[in-house]
């Protein structure tokens, strides 16, 4: 938890300032949770003319390192925030991939650098797509007023050590804003892309078998190896690819036995790796299934959704274990399946040597045991990464349909702050809304097991479940659970096998900050004495305070996934050096596997409503379906849920006004996925409907970037010629960006071959709905 900032105020002369430039301080350091107070003043004649703040920023570093949001700027008293950038587009990537926000958290996104110039190159991961990582110019006219002026600049980052270095700080005469592409108007005249859902059911491809054991696929113009390759101990390989040796594959076999089962289907390849355990030790096996990329000028790679500018990155995720490559029309994408691999593996490329894929480092075997690895090959014929996506949807059954909107209600306590909460309700057509943590007490939080120890809380929110259920008659609300934080200090000797504990050996735990007092975190399972007692939270909220159901706080795991102490069956940290055990661990998700199955079905199996934040890491939870969210402070995090239920937590750093919500909107189909409330019900004031009135059920059918087509209804940020490839016919709403529905929007409607299409050019920066009429 963030501590407050301690600001320490250094004045500044005040000097008489004229026409524009206007210098402020050629130079400042500040240190982390400081802050300088500049004051000048400026005569009325300077302000005819629109001024903005302008200055070079970063954090003081050695070198490269990323970014962090820690810049607060404030002009007399008003913070200068997102909207007033004037130089730059909103939002950057990095040549990682890694899209970012310039401002978010309060504050404005500095990069680590020793000097002003490393960021705007091209020769490093943490290097920024076209420059500008250190200027800004914001639009600060409004703000300033003749005579004194106080512009207070603060490092609002009080977890590190870099000083916040500041140069050439001015007023300067205000530029012309830069419009992102999505805000400028399209051609109404050019042509537009026939848009309807393709059936990719089958794919023409070729495979072969190397006489080593590895693989070509052949999909279009694209001829791809791939090798797979087993350690063994004493820092040995079994390669299985052109490059294979008799000598590992004997060597191997003197610890594990490996049947491998190929199966080619009609649009992708299924491989199966059964490793057996033939020593009576514990046995540690990394696995690599890797692309060859030498050669292919002008290829790219998503790792876990993400492209990479540079062919080299690392992500670790088994929301989306998956390696696509592209060069050209056609690609090739592989993915883990099975629960151990997706939980286990990273996924990665890199430049030497030329390759990427899938690499679990976590992998052991008890004496004896045997494992079966499983993953997937899809070849892409004239697609991208979204039609790899579509493929993997289709066959891991993941279109089930999305009921409603959902967004969180205010603590009882503050519902005061809402003048109109039942405006806020309808409005947003809201269907699900999810109570607040439970808070007895000022700053208290009672989390986990705490919840049960609450009686006068637990009758407060039920009876704001029931004054929300009559202000929106057919609500279902939900009560905000977290099985595995536990505020109740005690629980700490009571379930002390079920701590979760670092490397140190200690109980891991949030420490007390806003928010009193500590949160210790806990491993629930279907057999330790904490899972049997935190089902009683679940007991109480869906029987004995008779709420809709459950919305379900980080689903998979908490601050980390690692757990010391415990085992897991599957997990062990390696020795690297020589391919063995270390030491094993258990991974949240496989740990507590079995109790995540066990409440979700508790909760489903009584009718009740369950949503959960974090997407499914393994292939058994994937196959429960409900909605699950991701937190989307950037758009991009979408990526984390293109593979189960597309749908993204709006950030409130985005959504601070009525109008953002169509934008924000639009940035999740830009990536695409779908959009849930998250906003202070306080700051955003809804006094229309939007465009939630028209989004939701949604059965997805495919995935696109700009748009989503489901079985109820199109989403698009994207125009073109929409339908579903048959005569379906439709009513079409469009939203602009300021909110509120456009009366009288047109779309023509056509036939194509046989085929009905609605003719939708989208209004620049908004979003159209199409809707099937039953």
């Amino acid at each position: 938890m963030k501590a407050l900032s301690v600001l320490c105020a250094l004045c500044v002369g005040a000097a008489a300032l004229a026409a524009p430039p206007l210098p402020i301080a050629p130079e400042a350091r500040i240190e982390p949770g400081q802050a300088q107070t500049f004051t000048l003043s400026i005569p009325a004649e300077a302000l005819q003319q629109k001024l903005a703040l302008s200055l070079l920023a970063r954090l003081d570093s050695p070198g490269l390192g990323g970014s962090t949001f820690s810049m607060g700027i404030t002009v007399n008293g008003k913070a200068v925030e997102r909207k007033r950038l004037l130089n730059k587009l909103p939002e950057t990537e990095m040549l990682s991939g890694l899209k970012l926000d310039w401002f978010g958290q309060e504050g404005w996104r500095v990069c680590y650098s020793p000097d002003y110039e490393g960021a705007n190159r091209e020769d490093h991961p943490a290097c920024l797509v076209g420059g500008h990582a250190y200027d800004s110019v914001l639009d600060v006219s409004d703000l300033l007023h003749a005579g004194a002026n106080e512009i207070v600049i603060r490092h609002a980052e009080t977890r590190i050590k870099s000083a916040l270095v500041l140069k050439d700080v001015a007023l300067v005469t205000a530029p012309a804003r830069v419009v992102p592409p999505d805000e400028q108007p399209e051609d109404p005249n050019a042509p537009l892309a026939v848009i309807a859902p393709t059936d990719r059911s089958k794919v023409a491809y070729k495979l072969q078998t190397h006489p080593g054991g590895g693989l070509r696929v052949t999909c279009g113009k694209l001829i791809l190896d791939l090798n797979s390759s087993f350690s063994y101990r004493n820092v040995g390989w079994r390669m299985l690819g052109e490059k294979a040796d008799s000598a590992g594959r004997e060597a191997a076999a003197k610890y594990y036995r490996l049947d491998r089962t190929i199966k080619r289907l009609p649009d992708h390849i299924a491989i199966s790796d059964k490793l057996t355990n033939l020593t009576d030790q514990d046995l540690h096996i990394s696995v690599r299934h890797m692309i060859q990329t030498g050669g292919l000028n002008g290829a790219e790679v998503y790792l876990r959704g993400q492209k990479s500018r540079i062919m080299e990155g690392y992500e670790r995720g088994g929301d989306n274990p998956t390696v696509f490559l592209r060069l050209g029309d056609d690609g090739l994408g592989i993915v883990a399946e099975d629960d151990v691999l997706r939980v286990q593996c990273a996924q990665v490329a890199t430049r030497q040597p030329a390759e990427a894929g899938l690499v679990d480092n976590y992998l052991m075997l008890e004496p004896r045991a045997t494992y079966e690895l499983r993953w997937s090959i899809y070849p892409v014929l004239k697609g991208d990464y979204f039609d790899f996506v579509n493929a993997i949807r289709r066959n891991w059954g993941t279109n089930f349909t999305i009921p409603g909107a959902f967004a969180f209600a205010p603590h009882p306590t503050h519902e005061a702050e809402v003048p109109d909460l039942k405006g806020w309700l309808q409005n947003g057509a809201l269907q699900i809304v999810s109570l607040q943590i439970p808070m007895p007490r000022p700053a208290v939080l009672a989390h986990g097991l705490a919840f049960l120890r609450e009686p006068e809380e637990q009758q407060r929110l039920k009876a704001q479940a029931d004054r929300l259920r009559a202000l929106m008659p057919g609500l279902q609300v939900l009560q905000y659970l977290h099985v595995y934080i536990t505020r109740w200090d005690e629980a700490t000797t009571l379930y002390a096998d079920a701590r979760h504990l670092g490397a140190d050996g200690k109980q891991l735990s949030y420490a007390a900050g806003s928010w009193q007092p500590t949160f210790w975190l806990f491993l629930p399972t279907t057999t330790n004495a904490y899972g049997r007692e935190m089902n009683k939270t679940f007991d109480l909220v869906c029987d004995g305070l008779g709420f809709d159901g459950v919305y379900w706080d980080e689903l998979s795991h908490s601050a980390t996934d690692v757990a010391y102490g415990l085992f897991d069956g599957h997990s062990a940290l390696p020795n690297m050096q020589q391919m063995t055990v270390q030491e094993k661990v258990a991974l949240t998700p496989l740990y507590c596997q079995g109790y995540q199955v066990q409440q979700a079905r508790r909760v489903l199996d009584a009718g009740k409503v369950l949503i959960g934040n974090g997407q499914p890491v393994t292939e058994t939870m994937t196959k429960l379906h409900f909605p699950r969210f991701v937190e989307a402070w950037h758009p991009s995090n979408l990526r984390y849920a293109h593979l189960y239920c597309p749908v993204g937590l709006s950030s409130p750093d985005r959504v601070r006004a009525e109008e953002d919500i169509v934008p924000s909107v639009r940035g999740h189909l830009q990536n695409g996925g779908l959009w849930y409330y998250y906003c202070g019900w306080n700051v955003v004031k809804l006094t229309h409907p939007t465009v939630t009135a028209h989004m939701y059920p949604f059965t997805p059918v495919e995935l696109h970037a700009g748009y989503a087509i489901g079985r109820e209804r199109i989403l698009t940020a994207k125009s073109g010629l929409f339908g579903w490839g048959d005569k379906s016919r439709r009513q079409v709403y469009a939203y602009g960006p300021d909110g509120p529905q456009i009366t009288g929007f047109q779309a023509a409607e056509k036939t194509i071959k046989g085929s009905l299409y609605s003719e939708v050019r989208v209004p620049a920066g908004g979003v159209v709905v199409i809707e099937r009429v039953k």
